[in-house]
């Protein structure tokens, strides 16, 4: 069933209050008299007829596609997937790894989360990002720890 005129600007006032104005659903209650369920509905609505149509626009260098598909495909709750170019020297493409996994470990640690960590050649980059940026992991408590870490196993390889 197609919506009356009266219908459809109602949908659009709704949509346009919320989107365009940044007004939130109770504000948009008040000014329109309606209650708030009403309001989400009609909001449900504007999308399921077209009215809304929301697109994300993910730039060229973000893989979310692709890191969606690995996260479906191997049960992930997270992949990150990080840029580099054929021919790129084996350290840039460690330094990326490296960075884009500092990044990923401030976002996603806790307090009192136990991280374990695979000795490569992304490691070190790693380290030294988080180092470099002070990332802010509480009190230097988890970058003193990687750093003894990584300070401790080169000691080790270099002197074996």
């Amino acid at each position: 069933m197609n919506p009356s005129n009266e219908d459809l600007r109602l949908l659009v006032k709704v949509s346009r209050f919320y989107y365009e104005d940044g007004l939130n659903q109770d504000a948009i209650k008040d000014r329109l008299g309606l209650s708030r369920s009403k309001v989400s509905r009609l909001m449900a609505q504007a999308r399921e007829q077209g009215v809304v149509q929301i697109s994300v626009v993910s730039p060229a260098q973000l893989y979310l596609d692709l890191e969606s598909r690995l996260e479906e495909r191997f049960g992930l709750q997270e992949a990150l997937v990080v840029e580099s170019q054929p021919g790129d020297p084996q350290d840039a493409v460690s330094r990326a790894v490296g960075h884009g996994a500092a990044g990923f470990l401030v976002r996603a640690l806790q307090p009192l989360s136990t991280v374990g960590f695979a000795w490569g050649s992304t490691f070190d980059p790693f380290v030294s990002y988080t180092f470099d940026k002070d990332l802010g992991l509480g009190a230097g408590r988890y970058i003193v720890r990687v750093g003894a870490i990584s300070s401790t196993i080169k000691r080790s390889t270099a002197s074996g």
